[in-house]
């Protein structure tokens, strides 16, 4: 049977060395240091990432609206000269000739330049359409077609 002192010594709590608790004190100061760091370090990638993808848009957007300029100027430049050789054409329609082979020749030149004028805004202005891939038959390997020349 145990005795009496042995049980309350195990059960007592034990003298501590206050070098060893200040060493733990200390590891713990320092390992919470470095999660403070860490976590500030994580923090400012953060808002570096999220200043340089800002940065980033508003340059591409940037760049969008003077692009987006610059095809607005050029079809304003095409409609012009659209308007201007129409203008031509009407001139040429009411103008006097001395001959009717000369009339007509004016007449072919001005239609030409206006109709010239009338397809390069076009397609200026017209999105190119992307060429769709063929359709295949449900249930057929495209590889297995016999294409014959």
């Amino acid at each position: 049977m145990l005795e009496i002192n042995t049980v309350l010594g195990l059960l007592a709590p034990r003298e501590e060395d206050p070098a060893r608790v200040r060493a733990e004190a200390e590891a713990s100061a320092r390992a919470r240091a470095e999660v403070e760091a860490s976590a500030a370090e994580a923090t400012a990638a953060k808002a570096a990432a999220t200043e340089a993808a800002t940065a980033k848009r508003q340059a591409q957007q940037v760049a969008n609206r003077r692009r987006a300029r610059q095809h607005n100027q050029r079809i304003a430049e095409l409609q012009n000269q659209a308007r201007h050789e129409q203008h031509q054409y009407m001139a040429a329609l009411n103008a006097d000739y001395p001959s009717v082979a000369e009339r007509n020749l004016a007449l072919t030149r001005a239609r030409a330049s206006m109709m010239a004028a009338h397809i390069a805004r076009d397609l200026a202005t017209t999105v190119p359409v992307t060429p769709r891939p063929p359709a295949s038959t449900p249930g057929q390997d495209s590889s297995s077609v016999d294409t014959f020349a």
